[in-house]
């Protein structure tokens, strides 16, 4: 892989169990949890993006300052998942509160991005800055893999898209609230990260006229399943042409056949 030649690059193998690779978003808490323990005593600070993301400038913004320990991002969009503060906590959130031993009574609030509406606290974790020895990460990889093993929390509350999809990032909701208090989590500014498949979806003030114009960008290509998505928010050049051919490359098998990826892949000319 021309990756693996990439000056600072480096591959590691993680651990983990076969039944559990093909579970949302269970390779990134592994991936998560290995890159963590591997950074642990030898850096400050540990920046984890997301697949799909796209930088237009530099990630100053992302560097903890000395008196925070986490910085990212509340959750978009309520859902079926995320709970208002005045809903009775569902058994698939006091499952997970009782995995961290959480007070289920006594959750702080936060907003929900997009959909502006307060939540209990329940966050975005597509970029994410950390304290590798705070321990963060490991400790959600073992809540997750807790509940990927329950076979009755899973057949119960994670037999629909969205329970399956986010379960990682309700597990480290609750494992954040044990490890970094309120006061310590540097919030990401609005219009720092950009999600391109929410465009449509944002409030107009936190919509913005070109892509390029904030720092980083998400697209989320393999979740919409919608190639037109690289061209939904408007992006000048250099750049606009720059971002099509790489995706195009990117997937390009024989010339003028281009890979689909999902359940199964094929091939499209």
């Amino acid at each position: 892989s021309d990756l693996v030649k990439l000056p600072g690059v480096s591959i590691f193998d993680m651990e983990i169990q076969p039944e559990h690779r093909a579970f949302p978003f269970s390779r990134k808490v592994h991936a998560c949890a290995t890159a963590e323990k591997l950074l642990d005593g030898k850096v400050a600070t540990m920046l984890y993006f997301d697949t799909e993301m796209l930088a237009f400038s530099s990630f100053a913004m992302l560097q903890l300052q000395k008196d925070y320990d986490l910085s990212l991002r509340p959750v978009m969009l309520l859902n079926t998942v995320g709970q208002s503060p005045e809903s009775p906590v569902d058994g698939f959130w006091q499952a997970i509160y009782d995995d961290a031993g959480v007070d289920s009574t006594n959750i702080p609030t936060i907003r929900a991005y997009v959909d502006e509406k307060d939540i209990r606290f329940y966050i975005n974790c597509e970029v994410m800055t950390l304290r590798p020895e705070l321990g963060i990460c490991r400790t959600w990889q073992k809540m997750f893999v807790k509940r990927l093993q329950d076979p009755q929390f899973m057949q119960t509350y994670c037999n629909d898209q969205l329970h399956a999809v986010f379960l990682h990032q309700a597990v480290l909701s609750a494992v954040l609230l044990t490890k970094v208090s309120q006061e310590r989590i540097q919030w990401i500014p609005d219009k720092t990260i950009y999600s391109v498949l929410l465009h449509d979806r944002l409030p107009k003030a936190k919509q913005v006229a070109t892509l390029n114009s904030v720092p980083i960008a998400g697209y989320d290509l393999q979740f919409a399943h919608d190639p037109a998505l690289i061209t939904r928010v408007p992006t000048d050049e250099p750049y606009r042409t720059w971002v099509i051919d790489t995706f195009c490359a990117l997937l390009q098998e024989p010339p003028g056949g281009y890979r689909e990826e999902g359940d199964c892949n094929t091939v499209v000319v």
